[in-house]
């Protein structure tokens, strides 16, 4: 196969996707997907879920608003520059997947970290990277860097064989130490990865710490006391969640069959394959919320489906819930990273709206300097050119 000539090639071209051998439907054995929601799943779909709706139309994300200028910014990243990194594409080391742990390999190496390499690359190219500002690096977090990664969020406790193990994928900027902006004594270090815990709104327990969409680390704020209980740095901010699933549960025809249904319960009989696309849809929908994104992609490295949940400054349960569903025939690297993209461009302005408090601190505090040195230079002057009022 020859190689792309261009990261947009790359990212659309669906010849470039790679495809797993013998991976037709006749070799396809899904089993069976319990749609039997247990008590948790049921009691937060009940509290939060009963005014948010699956769209009855399909939403064209590449009429995005931001389509255009996502794509203006993955034509300024140079093929040349970044080729190595993606292509050709790493080998799967096995002839068809027969599980979703196979398939979490298969869309780890040909779609995530293709994707996760291309929009990384940027960080070095000056004014296009979301990161901590000088503002910041004269504060307590001098000695840190914003950083996108890819987790992996696996949890599992008692017997496996019955609880099982999640593979969900999560998009995430972290804060992490930096060598190379040390300016003196090292503050503090990293800190250990935190227990696993139980997040009381989704009930989901969870191996990191995540930020709510609206919200950045608090140690971040210019009026941060340091104070080693709310120094947060060890918290995640979300940017697009990723849900696996076995081949053969994701199709145009399911997602349809649920388009216009309540998330909460559907409002109409709905076919065996329909309500496992429900149910596939309730799961993501709770991740995403747990994980504070707009954006979730499900899939099983053929057929994918894009969810955006509703909300401007924050991550609503209210309102539409829209989707996209994306064909074998097509490249699901470009929605993947155009929602990653736009994901880094809201949590940009956050980053702005924080760097625009420090300024205005340290205005402020300039100002108090001032109004001091004028007021000790009054004070030494002689009592005769002093204005007493």
């Amino acid at each position: 196969m020859s190689s792309p000539t261009s990261v947009w090639e790359f990212l659309t071209d669906p010849a470039f996707k790679g495809v797993l051998p013998g991976l037709t439907r006749q070799y396809l054995d899904t089993g069976p997907v319990g749609t039997t929601r247990s008590k948790t799943m049921r009691d937060w779909l009940a509290r939060n879920c009963k005014s948010l709706n699956l769209t009855e139309v399909e939403w064209n994300w590449q009429r995005a608003g931001e389509f255009g200028f996502f794509q203006d910014a993955m034509k300024t990243i140079e093929w040349d520059a970044v080729k190595d990194t993606v292509w050709p594409l790493q080998e799967i080391p096995y002839a068809r997947a027969r599980n979703e742990a196979d398939i979490t390999v298969a869309v780890e190496k040909h779609i995530l970290y293709p994707v996760w390499r291309l929009l990384t690359s940027r960080d070095n190219v000056k004014d296009v990277k979301v990161d901590v500002t000088p503002e910041f690096r004269e504060s307590a977090l001098r000695e840190y860097a914003l950083k996108t990664s890819n987790l992996s969020e696996a949890y599992a406790a008692g017997d496996t064989a019955r609880t099982g193990v999640r593979v969900d994928k999560i998009f995430s900027l972290e804060l992490t130490y930096d060598m190379t902006r040390v300016v003196g004594p090292r503050l503090r270090s990293h800190g250990d990865v935190k227990d696993t815990t139980q997040n009381s709104g989704t009930g989901i327990k969870s191996v990191s710490t995540f930020l709510p969409f609206e919200e950045l680390w608090g140690c971040l704020d210019p009026d941060f006391e340091e104070n080693e209980e709310d120094f947060d740095v060890h918290k995640l901010k979300g940017l697009v969640c990723v849900e696996l699933k076995r081949m053969g549960l994701i199709s145009k025809t399911s997602m349809m069959g649920i388009a216009g249904q309540s998330l909460h319960e559907a409002r109409k009989a709905l076919d065996s394959e329909a309500k496992k696309m429900h149910t596939i849809c309730q799961q993501t929908v709770r991740y995403a919320y747990h994980y504070g994104v707009h954006y979730a992609l499900i899939t099983d490295y053929v057929n994918s489906i894009i969810l955006r949940l509703p909300g401007q400054d924050i991550v609503s349960l209210e309102g539409e819930l829209q989707w996209a569903y994306i064909s074998e025939a097509q490249n699901p690297r470009l929605p993947l990273a155009f929602v990653l993209w736009t994901t880094e461009k809201e949590v940009e302005e956050l980053v702005h709206e924080v760097e625009e408090r420090w300024k205005t601190k340290r205005l402020n505090q300039a100002k108090e300097r001032a109004q001091k040195e004028r007021g000790y230079g009054a004070i030494t002057q002689p009592m005769s050119k002093l204005s007493l009022k």
